[in-house]
């Protein structure tokens, strides 16, 4: 009885053991198993939405035929009179990747960042409701993201005229170069990144970058772009450049901000003194190579063109110069010392002649 008592004993010694190892081992495979391969790499979709009822179908199909499936699409009805609202609710019940955000008429830049604050994917990726993007799009601009972990991938665009309808799926990915740039020390970024644009649906985010040095739209401008894509370049150490086409941009559209007729010229430039007023402010912060004459050229890209050649002749040309002239003398050269280079002073000169 004793032996038998004792083999018992060890049995079950044995069996519990064997139990707990198994449980383990369970629960290795187990975690393995679920264990994703790498972080999380959903890409947040952000489209304001606003009076684009033809058009917002195809934009949402482009979006929603994506060969990169792990997506959310953030769409912000930014108070749209029209019927977009119901376009929007009738792909939701489709697609349960749509979340709609409804808000009183507040502008792009607002409903972009509202789609920014709604966001919950390791990368932002911008699209306007009227324009389209190519099936594999978000697809090879995450293949870029994860090879590299840059802050921005950057890629081609292609126009199309807002009376066709472009056939997606006959435009197959071409596999044109793209290269990895870094900024290193003291280096000008604006240089080193060189983009010929500063739209921000070329460009995918990664989300925390932008969070960290808190980048947002401007309300209350347009081309709110410019500023966007200004300061993003500014605080980036990494970018890839890929030149493979991945936007179909939709021109000529009635009613469109960039279309518009209404003091257009006016709005732009009462626009680009609120991006100089940002830029002036943001200027101790960095320190590199040609600062001073890397934001002189930028401000003069934003003011001579307009005031010297596109309102020449307009009553408001002369005032627009002096206040140009003043802004840019006073608020900034004589500010920082700057002293401009021969190119930059002939175009200050020339809008003094204006002002006077």
């Amino acid at each position: 009885m004793k032996k038998f008592s004792k083999k018992v004993l060890i049995g079950c010694i044995l069996t519990a053991i064997l139990a707990v190892v198994g449980v383990i081992a369970f629960k290795n495979i187990n975690f393995k198993f679920w264990e994703p391969e790498g972080p999380n790499e959903k890409v947040s979709v952000i489209i304001p939405v606003y009076k684009v009822e033809d058009y917002l179908d195809d934009c949402l199909d482009s979006v929603q035929n994506q060969t990169y499936k792990d997506i959310e699409i953030i769409c912000v009805n930014d108070g749209s009179p029209d019927n977009s609202g119901e376009i929007l609710k009738k792909h939701q019940k489709k697609d349960k990747r749509i979340k709609i955000i409804n808000q009183e008429n507040q502008g792009i830049s607002a409903a972009r960042n509202a789609g920014m604050k709604a966001a919950t994917g390791n990368w932002i990726y911008f699209v306007d409701s009227d324009d389209l993007i190519l099936p594999y799009t978000l697809e090879k601009a995450v293949e870029s993201a994860k090879e590299y972990d840059p802050e921005i991938v950057n890629f081609k665009y292609e126009d199309f005229s807002q009376h066709l309808r472009p056939d997606l799926s006959a435009r197959p990915y071409e596999g044109r170069g793209k290269l990895l740039i870094e900024v290193n020390g003291k280096e000008n970024p604006f240089k080193i990144f060189d983009l010929e644009k500063v739209n921000v649906w070329q460009n995918l985010y990664k989300r925390s970058f932008l969070e960290e040095h808190n980048i947002q739209f401007k309300k209350g401008i347009i081309c709110e772009d410019v500023l966007f894509t200004w300061k993003c370049e500014l605080y980036a150490k990494k970018m890839v450049k890929d030149d493979n086409i991945y936007y179909l941009y939709r021109y000529g559209r009635v009613g469109s901000v960039m279309n518009s007729d209404f003091k257009k010229i006016e709005r732009r430039l009462e626009s680009f003194f609120t991006i100089r007023g940002e830029l002036v402010d943001m200027r101790g912060e960095f320190e590199f190579v040609g600062i001073d004459e890397q934001f002189s050229d930028m401000i003069l890209v934003m003011f001579y063109e307009p005031i010297v050649h596109e309102i020449k002749g307009m009553p408001e040309q002369k005032g627009y110069a002096k206040k140009a002239v003043h802004i840019i003398e006073d608020d900034y050269i004589n500010k920082y010392g700057v002293i401009p280079n021969k190119e930059q002073a002939q175009k200050i000169n020339e809008l003094k002649s204006v002002a006077q």
